[in-house]
């Protein structure tokens, strides 16, 4: 069950990141937390069953109590678990001797029931966790073997009969008790391999945003390259052979000069256009684009393009969607992206982008992309207007038919 874990420096998500992770680790831990519960509520039930307690049954409560507060704490340090061995060695000793004291308390004349070995076995659960895979097994077997000799051991000495070394309580729970020795160690295993391997998705949803953007960019980088690369190749060539010409061909060097300063213009004109048309894209390419790249991060996307703006709204639309999907992307924890376009009730064009992610500090409008766009949709006679309703957040543009016309 082991799974490799990216190192803490490799820059991928910290699981104090997003919403998604907070939850996924509130899960896991309620779920440990049950387990523990569980594991300690039998002994803790069994000193019900003596007519009067004595001094040891207090004692072995309150290092039970403290051990029960200790397995906690261990698990609450599980969370920056990003792969195993995480955990430092005095934590684990410190696991294990408040567990084990409690056993050995209770494996004395006269003995207490077996239910007391759950809570150093689910002390060797929790350790077990942060352990590599190939040592957890081993580790779990020497364990349940070293509680076996030690009651053994200590019955022994004391002149313990073997049916009462193994007695269990007349409680209620302690029917749960072949039960718990299976699940525990299996149970813990499993939550936290769980947690492990979200924490890998997480970072293979980064991984695939930030690659559909690297694909992006290598493409105008590709395309700049093929346009621009070969005119000024040629305009080289044709400035030496100018050059060289000049003195005893002026004619001739005078119209390679002609040639060189057209194919100049030729390649400035074919960058213009190639940078027009990543600027001038039409918006329902935008919004696939948005789409892809959403999709990329693992977030569902709807759309819903009811309207067809004119062209000259392409690029405001299109300017709102890119500074929206890139907030999403990087500010929010969103998992369902809805993308609408339509108009409103006096014909105007309406574009309209939810997500379910609020970030715990939303940004609002306070930022400077929204800002800057929130002027220039005011200035073409539009508005932008930004909402948190019911856990979504809805950043809305209105624009007129006509913004953008010239």
């Amino acid at each position: 069950m082991g799974l490799p874990a990216p190192p803490r420096d490799s820059g991928l998500p910290v699981p104090d990141g997003g919403g998604g992770i907070r939850g996924t680790w509130q899960w896991t831990w309620v779920s440990m937390l049950a387990l523990i519960v569980a594991a300690y509520a039998p002994p803790a039930w069994s000193l019900a069953s003596p007519d009067a307690w004595q001094t040891r049954h207090i004692a072995v409560l309150i290092v039970g109590a403290a051990s029960l507060t200790a397995s906690i704490v261990f698990v609450s340090l599980l969370r920056s678990g990003l792969g195993q061995d995480v955990t430092s060695a005095r934590a684990r000793i410190v696991l294990v001797v408040l567990a084990v004291v409690p056993w050995v308390a209770t494996s004395v004349t006269p003995v207490l029931s077996i239910e007391w070995a759950l809570i150093p076995w689910m002390a060797a659960s929790l350790i077990a966790v942060d352990l590599p895979a190939r040592c957890r097994w081993w580790w779990l077997g020497a364990a349940a073997l070293a509680l076996a000799l030690a009651r053994v051991g200590l019955a022994a000495v004391t002149g313990t009969r073997i049916g009462e070394m193994w007695a269990v309580s007349d409680t209620p729970l302690s029917m749960l008790f072949p039960a718990l020795v299976i699940m525990l160690p299996l149970a813990s295993v499993f939550q936290m391999w769980l947690w492990q391997v979200v924490i890998s998705l997480d970072a293979a949803k980064s991984e695939r945003a930030e690659l559909a953007r690297t694909q992006e960019r290598l493409r105008f980088a590709s395309d700049l390259h093929n346009i621009q690369g070969h005119h000024l190749q040629v305009i080289a060539l044709k400035s030496e052979l100018a050059e060289r010409v000049l003195a005893s061909a002026p004619d001739a060097a005078a119209s390679l000069i002609r040639e060189t300063q057209a194919l100049a213009r030729e390649a400035l004109e074919d960058t213009r256009r190639l940078v027009k048309g990543y600027r001038a894209v039409s918006f329902a390419v935008e919004a696939e684009n948005a789409a892809a790249v959403l999709d990329a991060a693992g977030i569902h996307v709807t759309t819903d393009l009811a309207a067809d703006p004119p062209a000259a709204l392409d690029h405001q639309l299109g300017s709102l969607l890119r500074e929206a999907t890139t907030n999403i992307i990087r500010h929010s924890t969103a998992r369902h992206v809805t993308i609408t376009l339509n108009t409103d009730d006096t014909d105007r064009i309406e574009l309209s982008i939810g997500n379910d992610g609020v970030p715990e500090r939303p940004r609002g409008s306070d930022g400077s992309g929204i800002a800057t766009l929130t002027e220039q949709y005011r200035t073409a006679g539009g508005a932008l207007t930004v909402t948190t309703d019911d856990g979504w957040f809805t950043i809305r543009g209105v624009l007129p038919q006509t913004a953008g016309a010239t």
